[in-house]
């Protein structure tokens, strides 16, 4: 109410500002100092949320409640990505199309639970960890990207199969595992490959490794082609 009272907002929208922190700053940075930046902020909101409704992608800023700790949000999304291995290969061998992130996301959520409610309540606890934390771990920014969570007008089902290829590859490169057997595990035990390596906080990997999971990905059926850019866009960057 005090901070209220400095500013001259209305207690409520201070409130609303707090909780959603890291994106009031984002839009701070980029409209702040704009005439017309808040008609601006509304345009993009607007754009993002038909987006959003268009391809049923999901709001972490509308969930309210407690967050997953910081290592288990790490180790869902790793099971998250278990999941969406795992039923590609299902989907694909009984002639099925393959979910999207944003699917494989809400039905991995549903296995786990007994009943919808449940499932929509583990969503919002990782949704609020990801609000939380995106803005600082580099793993959590990078599934909200490519589950349309955040940069909600860059989301392409084709960006996410690219960064899964890459992760996979990456893999390989630093913790060889069961992913190169996909094609021989069992179908209907849950796969555990990703969930224990993403789900360790502090994991140290080579650039070289990460230039040669990016090379192999650009060149898969998901890929852009090969890049002369691959190596200088990963030199300065701090692999985490």
């Amino acid at each position: 109410d005090l901070l209220a009272k400095l500013v001259g907002l209305p207690a409520e929208q201070i409130r609303m500002i707090k909780e959603h922190w890291p994106l009031f700053i984002q839009w701070f940075e980029r409209f702040g100092n704009q005439e017309g930046g808040l008609e601006e902020a509304e345009k993009e909101r607007d754009a993002d949320n038909e987006r959003r409704r268009k391809y049923g992608l999901i709001n972490i800023w509308t969930f309210k409640g407690d967050a997953y700790p910081l290592d288990d949000a790490l180790q869902h999304i790793g099971g998250i990505i278990d999941f969406k291995w795992q039923s590609d290969f299902i989907n694909e061998a009984e002639g099925r199309p393959r979910f999207n992130m944003v699917k494989a996301t809400r039905n991995y959520f549903d296995k786990k639970s007994k009943t919808k409610t449940e499932s929509q309540l583990l969503l919002g606890k990782l949704c609020v960890a990801i609000r939380q934390n995106y803005p600082s771990n580099k793993r959590i920014y990078d599934f909200a990207k490519i589950s349309g969570m955040i940069k909600v007008p860059l989301w392409t089902e084709r960006s996410s199969c690219f960064y899964l290829t890459y992760l996979l590859e990456l893999k390989k490169q630093h913790s060889p595992g069961e992913e190169e057997n996909f094609a021989t595990m069992d179908p209907e035990v849950d796969w555990d490959v990703f969930g224990p390596w993403l789900g360790t906080r502090d994991i140290k990997i080579l650039k070289e490794q990460v230039l040669s999971a990016a090379t192999e990905a650009s060149v898969s059926h998901f890929g852009f082609g090969a890049s002369e850019s691959l190596a200088s866009a990963i030199e300065p960057a701090t692999i985490d």
